[in-house]
């Protein structure tokens, strides 16, 4: 009777209520003898039955005063369960179900290795038979199973191959296309054939105005710069959602955070924040200091300083006892990026450094997080000296090495090449710790930046000017092209360079103006290069692209003959006015 009665009652998508009208009028004696009862015919259950009765076991072993059972008889049903489950699997020939029993096995807490291998065994052999319905839960159990720590490379790779063939992307609805682009991005396993269709159908959709602005802004949440391979997409979607929808301040940012950078829609941005700025006072002071500190981050990374930013700074900086630790390390941060030099928050920094330290506080707060080897860089920048802070902070990223990215690596080799090169405080390298310096000189050296289309592009031309070429040197962390004269040619040998004997390329970097080209000022990044360089006497050109991509071909040519020239004289420095000229004519040595 109790079999027909649960079998009889039993609907899949519809499992609380199910539960609900079976057992709500059960009594504690009665439950008793479900338990007893269950545990003598858990072999006798089909497997969506098995799930039923697992999760309802679950809100038993919540309500231990409900049965005389304990938590590990309750455990031990539940996996007898499970087991008989997994003999079972075969049964199930839609993957629709397969997925969502799995799903509801992982959400009961009792997965484990065997039932996973036999599950992706069975996937496997449906796979060649899946209808689009079936893509989106599909793509949620793969992704569940991911998180969890299990291994799917080979379904993975076997439903992206599915997902590929024919037109099967541009067959399904948004809401499974989106599901397929979560997955893929998720899953640190690469298939560029479906990443180009993904990309292009999404584009397509976007283009032709099929995508509604709330599944945009989902859309770039969920594409995450720290997990996904697809974040370039996000400045694609952000562009399309500011051009065609009205959307608040609060989601605005929410949507930058996820964008490595931003070429245009600058204005667009602005107009948001200025309309929207009176607003913030209907928020809590933490939502819009918190809000704020977002936004400035967002302008920090894409190096954009706006006319507001004075303001919005000014505003962040009467709060600055409210911020955490963490808050303030990564608003001193910003600053430096965006070069803004801000008394108050440099002051409280220190204050709060010092306070920190002086307590013994300091090294309980400085838990390791992607912002340490920039905020070395700041500290230089800011002339903050204490080496005690300094060697702290050394060897909590020392300790985490294993969690450095290669542009950590190679912030630490700038930071050793400002102690070497008496950029900061003379006596600073005399006083950070033997291990450290020891750490910074054998890791200089090891990691190198990619090659970009502009180096290339000018090193081109300078070839065509019979001057010759070395390429990724690394001087202090900055991996330059180095020119070497033709004069000089000859006296250089094979395989072996003095960056003294040549005139390093560098490309100036400016802070973006509002229509999302280059501004006048120079990034606070490209300063401390050049202060470095300066400091190991390091020759060194400086060339504007924007100047550059307004010449023709000769009149670049004659350009760069011309700053060459200049820096090949004694005793010269290099000059702004080389990089802007007044007009399209060329600045003759």
């Amino acid at each position: 009777m109790f079999l027909r009665k649960f079998r009889l009652s039993f609907v899949l998508s519809d499992v609380d209520s199910t539960l609900h009208s079976l057992f709500s009028k059960i009594s504690e004696p009665d439950l008793n003898i479900f338990l007893k009862r269950l545990k003598e015919v858990n072999t006798l259950l089909s497997p969506k039955e098995a799930v039923l009765a697992c999760n309802y076991l679950d809100k038993i072993a919540n309500k231990p005063n409900e049965s005389g059972f304990s938590h590990s008889e309750i455990s031990q049903i539940k996996k007898s369960l499970i087991n008989h489950f997994r003999s079972k699997l075969y049964l199930l020939s839609d993957p629709n179900q397969l997925c969502k029993v799995t799903i509801l096995i992982s959400d009961s807490g009792i997965l484990t290795e065997s039932y996973v291998r036999d599950f992706l065994t069975r996937l496997d052999k449906l796979l060649c038979s899946i209808n689009f319905e079936d893509i989106p839960v599909i793509c949620d159990c793969l992704i569940i199973l991911n998180r969890r720590g299990y291994k799917i490379d080979n379904t993975c790779i076997k439903f992206y191959n599915v997902l590929a063939s024919d037109n099967t992307l541009e067959s399904i609805d948004n809401l499974s296309l989106f599901k397929v682009f979560e997955c893929y991005t998720s899953l640190n396993i690469n298939n560029k054939l479906l990443e180009n269709k993904i990309v292009a159908e999404i584009k397509a959709r976007v283009n032709q105005n099929k995508v509604p602005g709330p599944q945009l802004v989902k859309l770039i949440k969920c594409n995450s710069p720290e997990k996904s391979k697809l974040v370039f997409l996000n400045q694609f979607l952000l562009s399309k959602l500011l051009n065609d929808n009205e959307i608040d301040l609060v989601t605005l940012v929410s949507i930058l955070n996820n964008c490595k950078r931003l070429n245009r829609d600058f204005e667009k941005v602005d107009q948001i924040y200025l309309s929207h700025r009176d607003k913030l006072s209907l928020f809590s002071e933490k939502i819009t200091l918190q809000l704020k500190l977002d936004l400035l981050t967002s302008f920090a990374r894409f190096r954009y300083k706006p006319q507001y930013l004075n303001d919005l700074l000014e505003s962040i900086s009467v709060h600055l006892e409210e911020l955490s630790f963490e808050d303030l390390t990564i608003l001193f941060v910003n600053i430096f990026y965006l070069n803004l030099h801000s008394d108050s928050i440099i002051d409280h920094f220190k204050e709060t450094l010092n306070h920190l330290q002086s307590n013994f506080y300091l090294n309980c707060c400085l838990e390791y997080n992607n912002n340490f080897t920039k905020l070395i860089l700041a500290m230089s920048y800011f002339s903050i000296n204490d080496h005690d802070i300094f060697n702290n902070i050394h060897y909590e990223i020392i300790r985490n090495e294993h969690k450095m990215t290669d542009q950590d690596k190679i912030n630490l080799q700038r930071f050793y090449s400002i102690l070497k090169s008496g950029y900061s405080h003379d006596s600073l390298i005399n006083l950070i710790n033997e291990d450290i310096l020891k750490y910074l000189h054998n890791n200089n050296k090891c990691y190198q930046t990619q090659r970009t289309k502009d180096l290339d592009h000018i090193s081109n031309l300078i070839t065509q000017l019979s001057h010759g070429i070395y390429e990724q040197a690394n001087i202090g962390g900055y991996y330059l092209n180095f020119i070497i004269p033709r004069q000089m040619k000859s006296r250089i040998k094979s395989g072996h360079f003095d960056p003294q004997e040549g005139i390093g390329i560098t490309i100036a970097q400016f802070y973006k103006s509002q229509t999302g080209s280059e501004g006048r000022e120079e990034t606070s990044e490209h300063i401390l290069m050049k202060r470095i360089l300066k400091n190991l006497n390091i020759n060194f050109v400086e060339i504007s692209m924007h100047v550059l991509e307004g010449l023709n071909r000769s009149q670049r040519l004659e350009y760069l003959a011309a700053l060459i020239s200049k820096a090949s004289e004694p005793n010269l420095s290099n000059r702004s006015n080389y990089f802007f000229p007044k007009t399209n004519n060329l600045v003759h040595a």
